[in-house]
């Protein structure tokens, strides 16, 4: 499995510390810019808690765990020095804001980094890294509350938001063909 023996453990593979999370995006905003990664299963692990304290002005950061090496290469290559606003362009980040991806080792790592590499039971590749239709099956088994679609900027079971659903694409009663071919005098 993805964790080590004992489920509270980190999950065990290559670390990454994404960085330079501006203070506007969240988890939605990540699971947009990851997105491509995220579905190909190329993260272990990537939950995001917002720190208390920000001590880096130039934004937040994540630790995450790549599923192999090849992986975290991958993610590196394709993210590292990326401007937010190139996937994100109607997010308020500022221009010169870049996503940064930095290989870390196994030693080393802080308290942060530790709660970040331990997601709730119903997100077991975390808030980001959870694939979409990982999510909704633990919906549909129960196990993670229907209120988490929005939390995590996922659009409804039927892939559109439900403001986006529209009753004017049912026919008006009596209108309808019935099944037999004819329609009632």
């Amino acid at each position: 499995g993805a964790f080590a023996s004992s489920g509270m453990e980190s999950p065990v593979g290559p670390r990454l510390l994404i960085g330079g999370i501006p203070d506007a995006l969240h988890v939605p905003h990540l699971r947009a810019f990851f997105d491509p990664s995220v579905e190909r299963g190329l993260f272990r692990c990537f939950h995001f808690r917002r720190p208390k304290q920000q001590v880096r002005a130039a934004g937040c950061s994540c630790y995450v765990v790549a599923e192999s090496e090849a992986a975290a290469e991958e993610i590196r290559r394709g993210y590292d020095r990326t401007p937010w606003r190139e996937v994100l362009i109607d997010v308020q980040v500022p221009f010169d804001a870049c996503c940064t991806v930095e290989m870390l080792t196994a030693s080393g790592l802080d308290l942060q980094a530790v709660e970040q590499l331990r997601p709730p039971p119903g997100l077991p590749r975390g808030n980001v890294g959870t694939p979409r239709a990982q999510i909704l099956r633990e919906i549909a088994a129960c196990r993670l509350p229907p209120g988490a679609i929005p939390r995590l900027g996922l659009a409804s079971a039927s892939g559109e938001p439900r403001s986006a659903r529209s009753f004017a694409a049912v026919p008006p009663p009596g209108t309808a063909t019935p099944p037999g071919g004819r329609k009632p005098a």
